[in-house]
């Protein structure tokens, strides 16, 4: 298990791509900061011997032809040399195939030159035609400059398509395709791009070297949709383009790729976030900011960044000697709080190079990166406060119970008379739940926390009623997660159709004997660091929500007083058996989950 997401991918034959990701997940309203490192796979040593290796063939090879050449001129040895032919040429061969086999393999221990590397982000949102109807800003028919080969594949795979769907797939499924068809492919409507951001101009790539660059883009859309992509209707997705040229031999060979990137919603101080807009246009941000990361052994180079920054504070004027000379004092004030807040090294390590920038706009009153001045500063789009928390921070704030959630009824409503801000997500800590059916008394749910993340397990009991009228025979609790479509923007079909089932994400079936007091249940949803599951959000489109589907089989007492039947009797006793049905009724309800984005980071297998 690795701390750091990493992907990789062959650029060449012996180039390796390594992305290093600082943060899985990173957050809406953050800054996507990533490690892209070229690794030449040949050795110079491999290389230089296989130089000699190359020098001495060629030098055995020009003696035996010349010798060859000098018997051959003699009149009376020529018919003996004409005996030899065919070994000579059998020589021949061999050398040759060895020559074949060294030149490739120095092939791949020599220097690689590549040129013209870029990296950048684009969003797509995916939705089925035949669900949504289609938007008003949808542009799915204009291309987009900028966004590399958007090699996806929009087309929806079917349930019983390959020999996988037809062993892990639904029948109740697969029956239905058969007989409706499939569907059609997804529309794509992009909504997000960090345009193309220059990594290096041109570079030679030496055997066994390494050169890094860390890439940080600006800070996203507080409101940017989290991806999504458990459902078959929606899809969000966000994804890193690199690409760059390789210049050989034989020409230039273009390379491209495309990483996926886990993005979570952005969640404030007290816990609130923003309703996410994807009947809108394009969100198209600054280009990223790259710099190479030298190894200690080389020569320590300012970087660009530092100079401008340093060229702007020489600039300014000598009315303001005064505050400069404070500057240095208030820098080390600043310094010494930043790093006392950040008492854990996991944290400092984390977030480095915030602490620096903000040093580097406290001594050179300059903005921070975040706010490009190509920005739009009468834009509609929620902007993010420099002074306010990282996402995380206010996670660990609500999970030490130190978060501010004390005005959520007030902001609520606020949000419900037509405000744009951000909506609450827990509007209540309760955590027992009491059923009834019929003003009977069913069962009692206590959860183990008033709210959940996406790296929790779902833990709770259910306290069964023993008395009354019914007994409960069978529980069945599961884990479902719903898309609840705007009216404004689902087509006929679907708002003629019933209501919605919800896709099942974990499942738990439980039969009772006898008196069964309570039933102690856990969940465990499918994740993993590169299939995380996703909290839950709301766009003016869709809404994604979580609920926990409990389902019960009452049997009447009076009608089923005995639950077993005698199969064998004798004088030494009897041998009973329950029976093979039972009559009852199923009763179902549901309880709505609170599921926020997850603090810790998921790192990668």
């Amino acid at each position: 298990m690795r701390n750091y997401q990493l992907d990789t991918q062959n650029v060449a034959g012996n180039v390796k791509l390594e992305v290093i990701y600082e943060a899985n997940p990173c957050f809406a309203g953050e800054c996507v900061q990533a490690v892209l490192r070229l690794r030449h796979l040949g050795s110079p040593q491999i290389r230089d011997r296989l130089d000699i290796e190359m020098q001495a063939l060629k030098q055995g090879n020009e003696e035996s032809s010349d010798s060859a050449e000098d018997g051959g001129n003699q009149g009376l040895m020529s018919t003996f040399f004409r005996s030899f032919n065919k070994d000579q040429k059998a020589r021949e061969v061999q050398i040759r195939q060895k020559r074949s086999r060294l030149e490739k393999d120095l092939e791949f221990h020599r220097s690689v030159s590549l040129t013209s590397c870029y990296v950048q982000i684009f969003g797509l949102f995916r939705y089925d035609p035949e669900t949504l109807a289609p938007l008003q800003s949808d542009n799915s028919g204009s291309k987009l400059v900028g966004t590399g080969s958007l090699k996806i594949s929009g087309r929806k795979k079917s349930n019983s398509e390959g020999l996988g769907g037809i062993l892990f797939a639904n029948l109740d499924d697969v029956a239905r395709e058969s007989m409706t068809g499939k569907k059609q492919e997804l529309q794509k409507k992009p909504i997000l791009l960090v345009p193309q951001t220059l990594v290096f101009s041109e570079i030679m790539l030496e055997p066994g070297e390494v050169r890094s660059f860390q890439f940080r883009s600006p800070r996203l859309p507080p409101d940017l949709p989290p991806s999504y992509k458990t459902s078959k209707n929606f899809k969000i997705q966000y994804y890193l383009n690199f690409g760059l040229t390789k210049i050989g031999s034989k020409g230039l060979t273009p390379f491209n790729t495309d990483f996926q990137i886990h993005v979570c919603p952005f969640v404030d101080a007290q816990i609130r976030q923003f309703t996410s807009k994807l009947d809108a246009g394009i969100t198209i941000l600054a280009p990223g900011r790259v710099k190479e990361v030298k190894d200690a052994q080389r020569s320590r180079r300012k970087s660009s960044s530092s100079i401008l920054l340093r060229r702007r504070s020489s600039a300014q004027s000598v009315n303001f000697s005064e505050s400069v000379s404070e500057g240095p004092k208030i820098s080390k004030d600043l310094f010494k709080k930043l790093i006392q807040s950040r008492f854990s090294s996991d944290e400092f390590n984390d977030d480095i190079e915030g602490l620096v920038d903000k040093i580097m706009e406290c001594q050179f009153e300059t903005n921070n990166y975040e706010s490009s001045e190509g920005e739009d500063t009468n834009s509609s789009q929620p902007q993010v406060r420099k002074d306010m928390g990282s996402v995380r921070e206010n996670l660990n704030q609500l999970y030490n119970g130190t978060a501010d959630i004390t005005n959520t009824e007030e902001n609520e409503n606020e949000a419900q008379n037509g405000s744009t801000g951000p909506l609450p997500q827990i509007k209540s800590l309760q955590k027992e739940f009491i059923i009834n059916r019929n003003g009977e008394f069913v069962g009692k749910v206590r959860l183990a926390n008033s709210f959940y993340t996406t790296s929790d397990d779902i833990d709770l009991a259910i306290d069964l009623a023993n008395e009354g009228r019914f007994k409960i025979s069978a529980v069945t609790t599961s884990l479902k997660a719903f898309e609840l479509i705007n009216p404004k923007y689902a087509t006929e079909a679907l708002s003629a159709s019933i209501k919605q089932q919800g896709q099942v994400m974990d499942e738990n079936r439980a039969i009772c004997f006898e008196e069964t007091p309570t039933l102690h249940i856990k969940l465990l949803p499918h994740r993993s660091p590169t299939n995380q599951i996703t909290s839950q959000f709301r766009t003016d489109v869709f809404q994604f929500k979580w609920m926990l589907c409990l389902k019960f089989v009452l049997l009447n007492r009076v009608e089923n007083e005995v639950f077993v039947e005698e199969f064998y009797g004798d004088k030494n006793g009897s041998l009973s058996h329950a029976k093979q049905s039972l009559d009852g009724e199923v009763f179902s309800c549901h309880i709505p989950l609170t599921i926020l984005p997850s603090s810790k980071n998921f790192g990668a297998w």
